[in-house]
């Protein structure tokens, strides 16, 4: 691997939360410079380091609260890390939360327009690629009506048409492809698939579905708690990640677990 293939590399990456049981508690800290301390912290992620190919999956495992979606956030640019070095060299479309950058008021055909406009989309693109993200989505009509009217599953629908359609540099999923009916996630994973395969994208792809972690991600982050428990081939991981998450007292949040979100 050289230096030119790499498109992420975070090293050391740290994340931590300032927690204030009232909102004016914030007040002190900030007329004191800080001497006066009135928070407590949250670590969310603890020194996190990896690096992500051109063309290359990498999964990100792990259980409630293990830091998944944060580190996704800091991908893109939504939050900072505390510390750490990161670099990322490319656009990320992130499909962290499926409303991300979406309009609840608009119709989904303006969403469209929108959406692509704050990305710095280029008009020519999107008028080449309308009818394919229109017909991918399978939306038909439902277009016309404001988005605030859509169930999740359509959402994800037009979040996962738009973005895989318009050339992505970098994609960020956070269980899109869990949302929806069967033949739909397994139509946008085939998407994700060829994007990564035959177009030479890259991909961090956040889920609670091992199955398919292990058919279409190149190698597995294991987060625990915001540490970093692994790096390596899907499937070492994910029987790594579920043997730990089967030990007698294991805290739930597995896949499949009561509790297992994000």
């Amino acid at each position: 691997m050289t230096a030119d293939d790499v498109v992420i590399s975070a090293r050391g990456l740290r994340k931590v939360f300032k927690l204030y049981e009232r909102p004016h508690h914030r007040l002190p800290e900030w007329a004191t410079l800080g001497r006066v301390r009135r928070h407590r912290e949250k670590v969310a992620l603890e020194d996190v380091s990896f690096e992500v190919r051109r063309g290359e999956c990498l999964g990100v495992i792990g259980g409630n609260g293990s830091g998944k979606s944060t580190l996704l956030r800091i991908l893109a640019g939504a939050q900072r890390a505390t510390s750490g070095a990161l670099s990322v060299r490319g656009v990320p479309y992130a499909m962290i939360e499926l409303s991300t950058g979406f309009q609840p008021h608009l119709t989904g055909d303006r969403n469209i327009d929108n959406v692509a406009e704050l990305l710095g989309i280029p008009r020519r693109l999107l008028r080449e690629r309308r009818e394919e993200i229109i017909a991918f989505s399978e939306l038909g009509e439902n277009l016309k009506r404001p988005l605030r009217e859509y169930s999740s599953g359509m959402q994800a629908r037009l979040a996962f048409s738009m973005f895989t359609h318009l050339d992505p540099d970098i994609l960020l999923v956070d269980e899109v492809l869990s949302v929806g009916d069967e033949r739909f996630q397994a139509k946008s994973a085939a998407k994700l698939k060829g994007l990564i395969q035959e177009e030479n994208r890259t991909a961090i792809f956040v889920s609670h579905n091992l199955k398919t972690v292990r058919e279409l991600c190149d190698r597995v982050l294991w987060l625990d708690r915001g540490v970093q428990r692994g790096l390596g081939e899907p499937m070492a991981m994910v029987e790594a990640y579920l043997l730990s998450v089967r030990r007698p007292g294991a805290k739930p949040g597995g896949p499949g677990m009561p509790g297992g979100g994000a």
